[in-house]
């Protein structure tokens, strides 16, 4: 079922991503860490920018943003990997009440990473897709978008090796790729209808036993909807969520490592 929550009137101005800073690490198991973090974010119709960074001697693998409050807040614009250890995001609330967000950052000990980023924008709605080169698997992805000028309208993982960023306008319009070498990495999604109603709705997706999250998505149609955000939830869950009409379908995405032997 999807999982909703009421907002009181469906928001149409202004963009918001979730907001990263530092915070204590959460143990996955085995080598995979999560940060977690929440900062302020007030309605002072202003961007919010914040860094997490991961441990000494790990890499990050991908990252998410989670909103603690309902507030009339639109979009994820800036949710990326700023190198191989720090992921940086903005936020900006358009009215509603003060609010928090939190932001995930999931390491990896000792991991070898590389990172790919595209801005070569095609397509109605716009959208750009970083690859990641062979010989390396995709472990999780971003977004950037010029929060004044346009809106993202989703990030998620769309093959193997490629992370897809959509969004309402082209200005700075760019998808960012984590790629892991040397490791085993599959990807599970999980799809259903949204309600409606004006109501944040989230689904929710979870690795098989034996695999961890390193990185997820959401993606829904941006004809009919627009995500929220998502975030790691739980030990091996990943959380997507959006505004959409009825009918329209919510996707969450979830990348999820295997143990090394």
């Amino acid at each position: 079922m999807v999982r909703s929550t009421r907002v009181g009137g469906w928001p149409l101005t202004a963009a918001v991503v979730g907001v990263l800073a530092l915070g204590a690490a959460t143990a996955l198991g085995g080598e995979l860490k999560r940060k977690s973090s929440t900062e302020p974010l007030p309605t002072d119709v202003q961007s919010h920018f914040a860094t997490a960074k991961c441990p000494p001697k790990h890499k990050l693998t991908g990252g998410g943003a989670q909103l603690a409050d309902v507030v009339t807040l639109q979009g994820q614009d800036i949710s990326r990997p700023l190198n191989k250890r720090e992921w940086t995001a903005q936020g900006f609330n358009s009215g509603g009440a003060d609010s928090e967000v939190t932001a995930h950052v999931i390491c990896l000990k000792k991991a070898k990473v590389k990172l790919a980023s595209s801005a070569d924008v095609s397509g109605d709605p716009p959208t750009a897709t970083a690859k990641c080169p062979k010989g390396t698997k995709l472990s999780g992805g971003g977004i950037d978008i010029d929060p004044d000028q346009a809106t993202g309208l989703g990030s998620y993982p769309s093959g193997k090796r490629e992370w897809t960023a959509v969004g309402n306008d082209t200005p700075g319009l760019t998808a960012y790729a984590v790629c892991l070498k040397k490791r085993k990495v599959t990807r599970k999604e999980q799809t259903e209808e949204m309600t409606g109603s004006a109501e944040v709705e989230t689904v929710t997706v979870k690795c098989k036993k034996g695999t961890k999250p390193t990185g997820g998505g959401a993606q829904v149609d941006p004809e009919d909807g627009f995500y929220q955000g998502s975030y790691p939830d739980g030990k091996r869950g990943w959380t997507a969520e959006a505004f959409g009409n009825p009918g329209t379908e919510l996707t969450a995405h979830v990348l999820c490592l295997k143990k090394k032997k």
